[in-house]
């Protein structure tokens, strides 16, 4: 990408182009940092983040928390998910708990979050969110409810389904078949066809909507930590990113008036009905957002590393001192 002679302040950008590199998996970008072949990634990995931040006189590192929210889609015009019954069954049954140690252990570090990222003005602390039926370590009450559910959508005994997921190593061959894993010892329900895609066709496969789940890799991004318009992109009827195809007007209506409230309070219990409506209504199966664990060579400056939220693919103010 190259820098715009016409930028809207004067004297930025400072650095004339930027060349990304297309590196699929987590522990090669890291190595690319740490043997000079690349300047900047946003994600290493954690054992090569790690190896960076152990020499801070050739390296920096950052561990700032994401806005985002990363979810499993449930295709809710497809059967059997096109019942809620069934969609909140695998919402109460799957530990986010678990799953958020698989994802941190092969991929950067995973929080349990409820419909956004800690990072969010609204988001509730680690201790309430573990209350909350569906976000509870004790999985017992959960998994009890859950079967009942099933039970009343008329699948007591399970189900088989099909899993889409993309073509990057922890996420087809790890956190996929932990989730396949756990549906299938909470609910019997058996993932018989998995469809790993190239990952440049995400977009593309999400959008056409030709699975039962689809295990993604990117989140769904929020570029500020007020979380309205992610949630817009994401659950309003026919939006963008509505990948599932839920509707309901009454996330629709709440959406609306967090368009137009000013009053903070007001917004935060807005946001409180919203999530209370999405507990029971469940679109997708969320786990929560991310921290980011970006690294650089040490004459990589102005990218802003500090333990903070950072926006993405944002180099205005970034210069090599070399």
């Amino acid at each position: 990408i190259e820098r715009n002679p016409n930028y809207f302040i004067p004297g930025l950008p400072y650095v004339d182009e930027v060349k990304y590199f297309h590196i699929p998996a987590w522990p090669d970008r890291g190595t690319a940092i740490l043997t000079g072949q690349a300047d900047f990634t946003f994600n290493g990995s954690p054992d090569t983040w790690t190896e960076a931040k152990k020499k801070p006189d050739k390296f920096i590192t950052g561990n700032p928390p994401g806005l985002g929210l990363w979810v499993f889609y449930l295709n809710n015009k497809q059967k059997p998910f096109d019942d809620v019954r069934v969609r909140r069954a695998i919402h109460l049954a799957v530990d986010k708990w678990k799953m958020a140690e698989v994802a941190t252990s092969v991929v950067i570090p995973y929080y349990v979050d409820r419909w956004q990222a800690a990072g969010s003005s609204y988001a509730m602390s680690d201790d309430e969110t573990a209350k909350l039926p569906g976000y509870r370590k004790d999985k017992t009450q959960d998994v009890a409810e859950a079967k009942k559910l099933m039970a009343a959508a008329g699948y007591a005994n399970g189900f088989d389904t099909t899993l889409t997921t993309f073509a990057s190593a922890p996420h087809s061959e790890v956190i996929a078949p932990s989730f396949m894993a756990q549906l299938k010892e909470t609910l019997n329900i058996t993932v018989s066809k998995v469809n790993v895609v190239e990952r440049a066709l995400e977009g593309q496969t999400l959008t056409e909507a030709n699975w039962g789940i689809a295990v993604p890799i990117s989140g769904r991004d929020s570029r500020t930590k007020d979380p309205t318009l992610m949630w817009v992109s994401l659950l309003r009827c026919g939006a963008s990113q509505n990948f599932e195809k839920y509707c309901n007007p009454q996330v629709d209506a709440i959406l609306d008036k967090l368009f137009t409230e000013t009053d903070q309070a007001k917004r935060k219990q807005l946001a409180s009905q919203l999530s209370d409506i999405l507990d029971n209504d469940v679109p997708v199966w969320t786990l929560g957002g991310n921290s980011g664990i970006p690294m650089a060579a040490k004459y990589v400056k102005g990218i802003m590393l500090e333990d903070r939220f950072f926006l993405w693919n944002r180099f205005e103010t970034v210069w090599l001192d070399k």
